[in-house]
């Protein structure tokens, strides 16, 4: 398609440099002509062009709206498994009694919990609102106490 864009540009700014340089013979009828077919393959890959770009700039906006609900999708499952995993998580540790500080380890866990939460609705919120960029958060990793 790109090769296709290219001939049509191409193509455009030979008719443009023809039609620039068209000098009249004298005779009207065969000028008349030569003009319209210039003008004629100057809309046609004006059309052509303009046609492409609508496309690709709808094909774009709908990327983006798929990757927007891509990532939607992708930090609820991650979310939902988060709240999952780290219950579990404090109950392993305790069934197993791994350290004497469970209590500590379950508040950890729930104020990491709470992060998610907060990150995941922060990016929610930007995704519903395009004008907002999104930033990266800064890594924080959760401490084993």
């Amino acid at each position: 398609y790109t090769t296709l864009c290219e001939g049509a540009l191409a193509e455009q700014k030979r008719a443009l440099s023809a039609i620039d340089q068209f000098v009249p013979s004298g005779n009207a009828e065969s000028d008349e002509a030569r003009r319209r077919a210039l003008d004629l393959a100057l809309d046609t890959q004006t059309k052509f062009l303009r046609d492409h770009s609508e496309t690709r700039q709808a094909l774009h906006v709908e990327r983006h709206a798929l990757h927007g609900e891509f990532v939607k999708s992708l930090m609820l499952g991650l979310q939902a498994i988060n709240t999952k995993m780290q219950p579990i998580m404090v109950a392993i540790r305790r069934e197993l009694n791994i350290d004497n500080q469970i209590d500590i380890y379950a508040d950890a866990v729930s104020e990491q919990q709470d992060r998610v939460a907060g990150a995941v609705a922060e990016l929610m919120a930007q995704l519903d609102d395009p004008r907002q960029t999104l930033q990266r958060p800064k890594p924080s990793g959760i401490e084993n106490r």
